[in-house]
This record gives structure tokens, C-alpha cells and sequence, in this order.
């Protein structure tokens, strides 16, 4: 009786008093377990119910310590190992910082051997080259250690498109070439065009695009578009401009032509909504005035649009599938069973409407998750905003066109909201051949939150063969960067340049790209690949190299020019640590340029024979007697060859031909001076 005091005289349906008192010791011994609940839970409410423990959803909060490892790199002197000073003070000699040492590593790059420091309690700057000292807590004497420069951080100067994290970055080889960087976090962004890889044919002005967001970007508020220019336009004729080869450019409207002619459309009357009225119990609502056979339905409770999806992945309501009357055969072998039964139409069946049975339903979800509608809450089912006439075809026989909308002869003038500055004269429906060709889409929304560029579709009655891609200008671009591993023998007088991976959305693609190919028309090897969107990543150097006009090999080596202040020859210097490439050129990069002023030069013409006297200083053999001119006095004694004449630009040149040594008695045999 004890065990029974407890228990109310007044019990759930069904549950029976005699098996409680045969089994009451049983469910006293379950009292305070999950099932022990989930059997009271049963006896007096009868009710299944599901226990949670708080433990299973607990969130452990962090020691609040929200700082970065600081790290120094130091030799340790002959017989000094880094963990005889963990949890000691260390004191630079030369800077007078000091800090607390949590933790010591020793790390082999290479031929060297480097200790690493995870200090605390920093107080002033350590200086690269500097002995440091601390007390040994095995020997109780100061062991020293030298700081080594490391690569500790880098700053974005251009954060590019299109990166992922951890994506791996290049490095200058400077210091001992261990530094490793990557991608740390990247920004978010929107679509801001779209490019027409292929035209296709049969689209229509206002076919709507269809951007398809990444795995990863699923949150992200999507892009809308639509195609704006089919057709062919103007181009320009060949040799209008100086490159006579360009013959793609089209003819654009003027900036101040801001008005276009849009269409009418013919649409139709529709009531187009279901209401209902919630009770708190009813899951499933029979449809009257909307169906998904002529609409896409979209659901609001309290005039609150609702999702079929939740966030979190939970279906919040659904509809069934269009009832339709289908054949159980057209013989006694059931041959057809289960297709469509259309209504005919003008003896083409093919384009009959399809006979539904009975009216659709909506149902609301009730597990993992009750989303019943609440008592008097409202609830409206909507179709299509607008519904228009469609044509069946435009003749009998291929119905051509079938599902496109029927206008009106008239237009309206209207304020165009997408102008560009690249909006083109565009020639009339089916002028040409490229009618139905899409030559230009707008982008109405560029969308929030993607990381990745999403995939472009074409949503039309007719139109087929359209490739579209997306471009941006701010996906993926890079907000830091971080450093793996920072390497040692790095100076911050001259820091390692970081060159991150360039990202191509490229177009007219014939073949495949593969991990490791390198590129022939610039230095660089293929990193990846993606067919979806186009996306090409590559490692890239973005030089202009510089080709000396010779055809051949030279070992001229190259000189700043003699017109110098000096008059002598002045060679480039260049940077003691430089890197070249396979084809050996060599990169400039300039951070100005002087132009000096226009000079007048005279050189004098003088005519030298070979003698014995020249003969005698050359080292190669030259025909006696053989003459040659001579500029200022000057030629080449080694081969006794003219020397080089060199002419710069804007200056002018004065030849003195007044030496007799051009001339002779018989004046066919003077010696003439030209310029091949």
C-alpha cells in the first residue's frame, strides 16, 4: 500500500489498475530514470514522451583566453638545450625584452637545427641576431641562445577573387625556403555578371536565369537574372579600327539613350488563392483554386511566407502529386498502363491538356518537429502572381515556338532600369539567322553570402544549347592570410614577396585542364580545375618581359645608354638575391621613368687602311690593305671591323664627311658613306 499512496485514483484510458499493482515494485525501481519518466508519463497522461538530459546538449565554454601563440626562433649555444629554460625568465642583451617561456621545441629545416619558444609575459622587442639568456633548470646556470629572423606575417596588398581557405601560397626563395603560407579566411560576395559562353538558339527577351548555389554556400541569398539582348546586332566593318584584325566590335548606343519599348503581354484573369483557417488540429488542406499542374505555389501563415524547407532541414509542409487519369493499358497486355489520358486538341493530341482526378493537398509536418498551424492562425495558398496566353505553335506541324507568350502590336516606353554602358543597337525578331541567340543577360540581384561562384541556367519555353557563366568581383577574395610555418634566414629589410594562386573564369574551353599542366603561353602550372563553373587555378607570374630586338644569341649584356653624364658605360645593378626564368629574360620592375632632352652630335668620318702598324694589334687576321671607315677615331683593332653605330631616339646626327681620307684624285674611287 506504501508504494500506492502516490499514485492518483484517476489514471490515463486503457490503463489497467490490476496489472499497475502486480508490477508497482518494478516501477518504483525505474523512478528517476529515463524510462521510469517515460512509464509515468504513460500511466497518467498516457502520453509517449522523450527524455533529454541537459548533458547531452551542454556547450563547454572556453578558459576565455582568446590570444594568439607568440613564438621566437633561436640557435641554442654548443651543449644548451630549449627545455632547460621552459617556465624561466629569458632576457635579450642587446634589446632588454624579456618573457616567460611556456613551451620549448626543437625543429631540424635542412641541414640546421633551430629551437622554438612559445613565450608569454612579453615585455619590450626581441632583436634578430641577439644573444638571449636564461636561467638552466637542470644546472642551475644561464645557458644563451641567439634569435633567428623568421617569416612571422604578411599583408594583403590586392585580395584577388575566387580563393579558398587553405589554399596554398607561393613564396619568393629567400631565407632557407622552408616558410609556408596559406589562405586563411576569405570574404564572401555577390555575382556581378554573367558571361554568354555559348549562344544557343530559340530564347526569348525575359527568359528568367537560374543561379544554383554551391554545397557550401546553401544559406546564401541567391542571384537573379534574365535574358535582356537575342539576336544579332551591328558590327563594326573591317579596318574601322587601327587593329584591322579586330572585327568584333559592335556598335553601342549612345550614353544619353536611356529609353527602351517593352512588350505587352496578354495575360489572364485568375483567382489564384486558397484561405484557410488553422484550429490547432487540422494537418491537411484540400486545394480549390490552385494546383501545382498550372502554378508554383507558394504558402503564407499570417501573410508570413513559409518555406517548404526549414533551415535546419526539416520538411515544414508538403503537397501532393497532381492526381491524374492514366491508362491501365491500351490491350489485354496492359501495353501504356500508367500513361497521362490528354484531351485533344484540334487533332493534335500532343499538345492536350492533362485530365486531373481531384483536388490537391497540402499537409504540414508533424514529426521531428509540430509545425500543425496554430488555432486562428491564417493560412494562404498562392498560384502565380501572373498567368499568360501561350501559343500552341506558330504552324502545324513542328509547333514552332509552342509556350511562348502572345503580345500585343503595342509597346510601352519606359525609363531602362539595367542600361550599361555596353547596351548595343539590336536588329529585329528573326532578321537573321541569329535569332533567338542570347548576346546579352542582366544580372537583377547580384545575391549575398556566396564563396563560391554558383552555376548558371536558362528557365525557357524553347530555348536550348545556352552555356552561361558567372563572374564577381568580390567572391572568394582573400581577408588574411596565415602563416604555417615561418622558416628562418628571412629579413625584414627585404621580405619574401607572396604570390597567391590567380583564379580564371575562362570561356570557349576545347579539351580539359589537369592538375600539374603547365602553361605555354605564360609561367605558370594548372592547380585545379572546375568544369561546372568554368574556374581555372593556376599558380601565374604577372610579368611583361622585355625581348632585345636581335634575332640570335648575343652576349651584349644589357647597359644604361652612353649618353650618361659621364660618358661612360653604366651596367644595372641588380638586387644581390634575383631569380630567372627557364627562358632566362629578364624582368624589370620600375618604379619610374625620366625622359631626357633632344641632343645635336656630330661624329667625324675618317677612312683607315690596314697595315702593318694596325695588323700589329689585331688578334684576328685581316686583309692588308683592307680599309674601313672610322667614326670618331674609332673601330674595332681586334678584327679591324667598323664599330657599331647606335642612334637614339629624338637626338640628332651630324656626319662630318670634310677628312680627305674619303676622297681620291679619281673620284670614282672615294669612299661613300651610307646607312644600310
Amino acid at each position: 500500500d506504501s508504494f500506492m499512496e502516490s499514485i492518483p485514483s484517476t489514471l490515463a484510458t486503457n490503463t489497467s489498475k490490476r496489472n499497475l499493482l502486480k508490477n508497482i515494485r518494478d516501477l518504483y525501481s525505474a523512478k528517476g530514470t529515463s524510462e521510469g519518466h517515460k512509464l509515468f508519463m504513460r500511466l497518467l497522461l498516457g502520453e509517449d514522451a522523450n527524455v533529454i538530459y541537459p548533458t547531452e546538449y551542454m556547450m563547454r565554454p572556453s578558459d576565455g583566453n582568446w590570444r594568439e601563440n607568440q613564438i621566437i626562433r633561436a640557435s641554442a649555444f654548443s651543449g644548451v638545450r630549449g627545455e632547460e629554460v621552459v617556465g624561466e625568465k629569458i632576457t635579450g642583451q642587446t634589446s632588454g625584452a624579456t618573457a616567460n617561456v611556456r613551451e620549448s621545441t626543437t625543429i631540424l629545416q635542412g641541414s640546421a637545427s633551430v629551437t622554438e619558444f612559445q613565450i608569454e609575459n612579453l615585455v619590450g622587442t626581441f632583436v634578430t641576431g641577439e644573444v638571449i639568456k636564461g636561467r638552466s633548470t637542470s644546472r642551475d646556470v644561464n645557458v644563451s641562445f641567439t634569435i633567428e629572423a623568421m617569416f612571422a606575417s604578411a599583408t594583403v596588398t590586392n585580395d584577388g577573387i575566387l580563393h579558398d581557405a587553405g589554399e596554398a601560397i607561393t613564396i619568393e626563395t629567400l631565407g632557407n625556403e622552408y616558410a609556408e603560407a596559406v589562405v586563411d579566411v576569405i570574404k564572401s560576395g555577390g555575382v556581378s555578371g554573367v558571361v554568354v559562353d555559348d549562344v544557343g538558339s530559340g530564347y526569348q527577351v525575359g527568359d528568367t536565369l537560374t543561379f544554383t548555389n554551391p554545397s557550401a554556400d546553401s544559406d546564401a541569398i541567391t542571384a537573379t537574372g534574365f535574358v535582356a539582348v537575342v539576336g544579332g546586332g551591328f558590327t563594326q566593318e573591317t579596318g574601322t579600327l587601327d587593329d584591322s584584325d579586330v572585327t568584333t566590335d559592335t556598335i553601342i548606343l549612345e550614353s544619353d539613350s536611356n529609353f527602351t519599348e517593352e512588350p505587352m503581354d496578354i495575360i489572364l484573369e485568375t483567382k489564384g488563392v486558397d484561405f484557410f483557417v488553422g484550429d490547432g488540429v487540422t494537418r491537411v488542406f484540400s486545394l480549390n483554386n490552385t494546383a501545382t499542374l498550372t502554378d508554383t505555389l507558394t504558402l503564407y501563415l499570417d501573410d508570413v511566407k513559409t518555406e517548404q524547407t526549414a533551415p535546419n532541414g526539416d520538411s515544414v509542409w508538403s503537397i501532393e502529386d497532381t492526381p491524374y487519369l492514366v491508362l491501365s493499358g491500351t490491350d489485354s497486355d496492359a501495353t501504356d498502363a500508367g500513361d497521362n489520358i490528354l484531351l485533344e486538341v484540334d487533332d493534335a493530341p500532343q499538345t492536350g491538356s492533362v485530365i486531373t482526378l481531384e483536388q490537391q493537398e497540402i499537409t504540414f509536418t508533424k514529426s521531428p518537429v509540430d509545425y500543425t498551424p496554430e488555432n486562428n492562425i491564417q493560412i494562404r495558398v498562392r498560384g502565380d502572381t501572373v498567368n499568360y496566353i501561350l501559343l500552341d505553335g506558330t504552324d502545324g506541324s513542328s509547333f514552332t515556338n509552342a509556350g511562348s507568350r502572345l503580345h500585343t502590336d503595342q509597346t510601352a516606353t519606359t525609363i531602362d532600369s539595367y542600361k550599361t554602358s555596353t547596351d548595343q543597337i539590336v536588329l529585329e525578331e528573326s532578321t537573321f539567322s541569329t535569332t533567338g541567340e542570347i548576346q546579352k543577360v542582366v544580372v537583377t540581384n547580384s545575391g549575398r553570402g556566396y564563396t563560391d561562384l554558383p552555376t548558371v541556367s536558362v528557365t525557357s519555353a524553347n530555348g536550348s544549347g545556352a552555356a552561361l557563366l558567372a563572374i564577381t568581383n568580390d567572391i572568394g577574395a582573400i581577408e588574411s592570410i596565415k602563416i604555417k610555418e615561418p622558416g628562418l634566414d628571412y629579413s625584414a629589410t627585404n621580405p619574401p614577396d607572396l604570390t597567391p594562386r590567380a583564379h580564371f573564369v575562362v570561356k570557349d574551353v576545347t579539351g580539359t585542364f589537369a592538375s600539374g599542366n603547365t602553361l605555354t603561353t605564360h609561367e605558370g602550372t594548372v592547380k585545379g580545375w572546375d568544369s561546372s563553373t568554368q574556374v581555372l587555378d593556376t599558380t601565374f607570374e604577372n610579368v611583361v618581359r622585355i625581348d632585345g630586338e636581335e634575332s640570335g644569341t648575343f652576349n651584349q649584356g644589357i647597359q644604361l645608354e652612353r649618353g650618361n653624364t659621364t660618358g661612360s658605360l653604366n651596367t644595372l645593378l641588380l638586387e644581390d638575391v634575383h631569380t630567372h626564368d627557364s627562358d632566362r629574360y629578364l624582368c624589370i620592375d620600375s618604379t619610374g621613368s625620366t625622359t631626357r632632352g633632344s641632343r645635336t652630335i656630330r661624329k667625324k668620318v675618317t677612312v683607315v687602311e690596314n697595315t702593318l702598324n694596325t695588323i700589329a694589334d689585331s688578334t684576328t687576321d685581316a686583309t692588308l690593305g683592307e680599309k674601313i671607315f672610322a667614326i670618331d677615331s674609332v673601330y674595332e683593332k681586334s678584327d679591324f671591323t667598323a664599330s657599331r653605330l647606335e642612334f637614339f631616339r629624338g637626338d640628332t646626327y651630324y656626319f662630318d664627311l670634310g677628312d680627305s681620307s674619303l676622297y681620291n684624285a679619281d673620284s670614282t674611287l672615294n669612299h661613300e658613306l651610307a646607312l644600310a
